[in-house]
């Protein structure tokens, strides 16, 4: 029985604790930050740790409950940015080292374009690639997913020899949800691989869902695509006559006439 428990507390105290940032690891400069770091209640003092500079970076002393510290930047700026990890120190010795959370701020050098490729509406359960360029000649590009936390993806710039730019192309999908989606790329050099450029303008991916079946006011025989943004799809089958008629030969959609109501599946 001691010997067990003896082992349950080592391994309370040794655990690896977890580095969080709030309102995310993605911040515009001169925007207030929290970093927490979350370990066990038996924690003395929580330390900081920032690739390339001294260790600790910061210590603190943890909050009432004692499992969790906040390290406050009041306004975060490009010599903060770079890659962090926590640990802490108990009264028997000291904690794993957390995994490693990157700090990126932005809002330096010029805005990249970001456009979907062939088009922002994609069907259901297909992929999309985003392209990412720009006329600065950038190391690299980053696309991010504009969510609470956001997430990103990175990549190296290719460069167009034609038209004297630089991009990525970010393939994305296969896109499922209902929700739309909405995207941001930047720029970035790999001297300052944290540092970012403005943020490109939003690009809103909508979700198509498309069923089969025949029109009968167009006299087609074969069967073709109905497609219908998902947000509105609820709707759609209960008024059958705003669905959209997607013809795979022309590329467009088409409306049936105001007085047809029937759906006709095929044979």
């Amino acid at each position: 029985m001691t010997i067990a428990f003896t082992a349950l507390l080592y391994l309370e105290i040794m655990g690896k604790p977890t580095l969080r940032a709030q309102p995310g690891s993605v911040m515009t400069r001169g925007m207030q930050l929290t970093i927490s770091c979350e370990g066990t209640s038996s924690a003395q003092e929580y330390y900081l740790y920032k690739e390339g500079s001294p260790d600790p970076w910061r210590r603190q002393s943890p909050l009432e409950h004692g499992n969790k510290a906040e390290f406050f930047f009041p306004s975060f700026h490009p010599n903060e940015a770079g890659r962090y990890r926590c640990y802490y120190r108990t009264h028997t010795g000291w904690s794993e080292r957390s995994d490693f959370l990157d700090l990126m701020v932005t809002g330096f050098y010029r805005k990249p374009s970001l456009s979907a490729r062939p088009s922002p509406v994609v069907r259901f359960g297909k992929n999309v690639t985003l392209e990412c360029i720009s006329q600065l000649g950038y190391d690299g590009f980053s696309l991010t997913k504009e969510e609470q936390q956001k997430i990103s993806w990175t990549l190296d710039s290719q460069y167009i020899y034609s038209k004297n730019n630089v991009r990525a192309l970010f393939s994305v999908g296969p896109l499922t949800s209902g929700h739309r989606r909405t995207f941001r790329c930047y720029g970035y050099y790999l001297d300052k691989p944290q540092v970012w450029s403005e943020p490109s303008d939003p690009l809103e991916l909508l979700v198509s869902v498309c069923v089969v079946g025949v029109p009968i006011w167009t006299g087609h025989t074969k069967p073709s695509y109905f497609c219908f943004d998902q947000l509105w799809i609820f709707i759609i089958i209960l008024i059958c006559r705003n669905r959209c008629f997607f013809d795979e030969e022309t590329q467009k959609c088409l409306r049936p006439p105001a007085n047809h109501k029937t759906c006709q599946k095929p044979q």
